[in-house]
C-alpha cells in the first residue's frame, strides 16, 4: 500500500513562509487563485507579500480588483490585467490539467506576464508549471480536501464527532435523550462519495436510528459496523475504541481511519499499525515510527540511554576528573 503524506493548513502555511524567498524575488504584483484549492495558498501569499489577489475568471474578464479600506497594495491596482508580473497559483500539480485549463483561457499578450506556480508537485519537472515550493512523492492527503478524496472509498470513520458532534453528557443516558441525540443531531463533516466503513462505538441497538439519520444526510457507505453489546454500561467495562474500533480497521483492507477523540484516534494506530487522522486535534498518526520502537524496543532505550548518559557527562563535565570530562 503506498503511503500517505498528509498536509494540514499549518503546513502549508509553515511550508509557504519558510519558501517564499524563492518568489518574492520574482515581483509579482498580482496573485492569481485557481478555484478551490488554490485560493487558499494564494490568499496566504498575497497577504505576505502584500499584492492584490484574484481568481482565475476574474482575471480572464479583468473584472475590477477588490480590496479593505484597511491596507493599500504594493502596486495599488485597479484592474488584474494593469499588473506587469502575475503569478498563478495552485495548491498542488500533478497532471497539470487544471493549470493547462487556466492558462488556455488567457490571450496571448496577457499570456506573456504570467509565471504558474504550485507549492506541492510530483517531481522536479512538473507538467504546466514554472515555480514550485515542494515535491511529495506518494499518496496525497490534505486537510482541506480530506472529506472529498477518491481516499474516502477506502477509508473508516468515526460517526460521533467526525460526521456529526458528540453527544453532551446530558444526551449520553442510553435512552430517551439519547435516541433524540441519534435522530436530530447536527451533522459536522459530510464527506463526498462513497465510504468504506463506518465504524462507532454506538451500540447495535441503534442501528436502525442511525441508517436513517445516514440516509436524511445522504451518506454513503458500504459497511456500519456498531458494538455488539446490549447496554452502556457493558461497553464502559471494555476498551471499545480497540474492541470494536481498532481491530476492524486492522483486519480490513482500508488505508485510513478519521477518528475525533486523539485518545481513541493514537490506540487505534498503533493497534492497526495503520494511519489514522483525528478531526478534535487535526492530527495525522503514522504508526510506523511508534510500531518500530514497540517491535524493537531495547534499540530504542539503549539509544535513549546513551544519549542522557552523555547530557549527564556535558552538565557534570565542569566537576568530574579530567578523564572523564567531555
Amino acid at each position: 500500500m503506498e503511503k500517505l503524506i498528509f498536509k494540514s493548513y499549518a503546513d502549508l502555511s509553515n511550508d509557504i513562509k519558510k519558501n517564499l524567498h524563492l518568489i518574492t524575488q520574482e515581483g509579482f504584483e498580482l496573485i492569481v487563485g485557481l478555484p478551490r484549492s488554490g485560493m487558499i495558498p494564494a490568499y496566504m501569499i498575497s497577504a505576505y507579500l502584500n499584492v492584490d489577489c484574484t481568481d482565475i475568471d476574474a482575471f480572464v474578464n479583468n473584472t475590477k480588483l477588490q480590496r479593505g479600506i484597511t491596507r493599500t497594495t504594493k502596486a495599488n491596482l485597479t484592474y488584474p490585467q494593469d499588473a506587469k508580473k502575475v503569478l498563478i497559483v495552485d495548491d498542488s500539480v500533478y497532471s497539470g490539467k487544471s493549470m493547462k485549463l487556466a492558462l488556455d483561457k488567457i490571450d496571448g499578450e496577457v499570456a506573456k506576464k504570467i509565471k504558474t506556480f504550485a507549492v506541492y508537485v510530483n517531481d522536479n519537472n512538473p507538467p504546466y508549471t514554472d515555480l514550485y515550493f515542494e515535491i511529495l512523492k506518494g499518496k496525497k492527503l490534505f486537510e482541506w480536501g480530506i472529506y472529498h478524496n477518491n481516499i474516502i472509498s477506502n477509508c473508516c470513520f468515526d460517526i460521533d464527532g467526525v460526521l456529526c458532534r458528540d453527544p453532551l453528557p446530558e444526551e449520553d443516558d442510553d435512552d430517551v435523550k439519547y435516541r433524540n441525540f441519534i435522530e436530530n443531531v447536527e451533522p459536522l463533516f459530510l464527506p463526498t462519495g462513497r465510504i468504506h466503513s463506518l465504524v462507532t462505538n454506538r451500540l447495535e441497538k441503534y442501528r436502525e436510528l442511525t441508517e436513517v439519520w445516514l440516509k436524511k444526510h445522504n451518506v454513503l457507505y458500504d459497511n456500519l459496523i456498531m458494538v455488539q453489546l446490549s447496554n452502556k454500561e457493558d461497553k464502559n467495562l471494555i476498551d471499545a475504541s480497540i474492541d470494536n474500533k481498532a481491530k476492524y480497521y486492522k483486519k480490513s483492507s482500508t488505508e485510513l481511519f478519521i477518528e475525533s477523540s486523539f485518545n481513541q484516534a493514537e490506540k487505534i494506530a498503533i493497534f492497526a499499525g495503520k494511519p489514522v487522522y483525528c478531526t478534535d486535534t487535526n492530527t495525522y498518526i503514522d504508526p510506523s515510527p511508534i510500531n518500530k520502537i514497540l517491535n524493537n524496543p531495547s534499540s530504542y532505550f539503549s539509544i535513549k540511554k546513551n544519549y542522557w548518559k552523555h547530557k549527564i557527562k556535558v552538565f557534570l563535565s565542569p566537576v568530574l576528573p579530567k578523564k572523564y570530562k567531555v
